[in-house]
């Protein structure tokens, strides 16, 4: 499900949407954060903007690491940018939600009808900040010069199979 789930919701343009976005122990996904997405839940090998011996980057970081000095004028904070209610994917045309009180507590339906053979809806109780970083040269280019160090800590150092 965390891959239909991501195909049909990214083409909205609000980033990569996982299943399970709730933070893991590590926490929530921050802006340098390098790692990747697995069944719809992101684990981070290391933050890139982080010294390495802060406590996020505690299983270590690629050889030759110098953290990203990340110009914090580029980033973009829009508080309510996400409204609150469903958000669908193509071919999804009627939503409709229902709630109801009872002695046991509040109940809940969602009903949903599609034209495609697989579709994907959020639904948000409340409206969601958007934080962007805008790239700038500077990020670009310290991605590529870093790029392979950080292929190799994933594959090697860290013991997992990348792909």
């Amino acid at each position: 499900p965390w891959d239909v789930y991501s195909e049909k919701l990214f083409p909205l343009g609000h980033g990569l949407p996982l299943w399970h976005p709730d933070p893991t122990k590590q926490g929530e996904v921050l802006p340098g954060d390098v790692g990747f997405v697995y069944e719809g839940q992101f684990i981070r090998f290391f933050n890139a903007t982080l010294p390495a011996t802060h406590h996020i980057n505690e299983r270590g970081v690629p050889d030759d690491y110098e953290p990203l000095d990340f110009p914090h004028f580029l980033r973009i904070r829009r508080e309510g940018a996400l409204p609150r209610g469903p958000m669908c994917s193509r071919g999804v045309t009627s939503v409709n939600i229902g709630a109801q009180v009872t002695v046991n507590g509040v109940g809940g339906e969602l009903q949903f009808a599609s034209t495609e053979e697989q579709a994907a809806l959020l639904v948000l109780e409340e409206s969601a900040t958007k934080d962007e970083y805008r790239a700038s040269p500077a990020v670009k280019n310290y991605v590529r010069r870093n790029w392979r160090n950080w292929y190799n800590f994933a594959s090697q150092d860290s013991g997992l199979r990348t792909q």
